[in-house]
């Protein structure tokens, strides 16, 4: 796995958890790096980029999604959005209702 951080793009309040569990991850020849998935920020643009093999992709996926529980904004397309194989994003907080009175 790589990971590159796009300069000046504000990051994740999670990305040390990302961080952490990408140093823990394996060394893989550049050319193995075939799929791509994005990390976007609270604030909207994608400020992460994670390259991993395919053999990698289905664990990448899982710890993302299961672990951080972030939504991967692609799970229902077929299609790829900026190269990107999947975009995680945080998870819309809840507000809550207020009664009119």
């Amino acid at each position: 796995m790589q990971s590159e951080v796009i300069p000046n793009e504000t990051p994740l309040l999670l990305d040390k958890k990302i961080t952490e569990w990408l140093a823990q991850g394996p060394s893989v020849a550049l050319e193995e790096l075939t799929r791509l998935i994005g990390i976007r920020s609270e604030a909207g643009p994608i400020y992460r980029l994670i390259m991993v093999s395919p053999q990698e992709y289905p664990r990448a996926y899982a710890f993302l999604a299961d672990k951080l529980r972030l939504i991967d904004e692609l799970e229902d397309i077929s299609s790829k959005l900026n190269g990107c194989d999947a975009v995680f994003k945080m998870r819309p907080t809840r507000q809550p209702l207020i009664e009119s009175k």
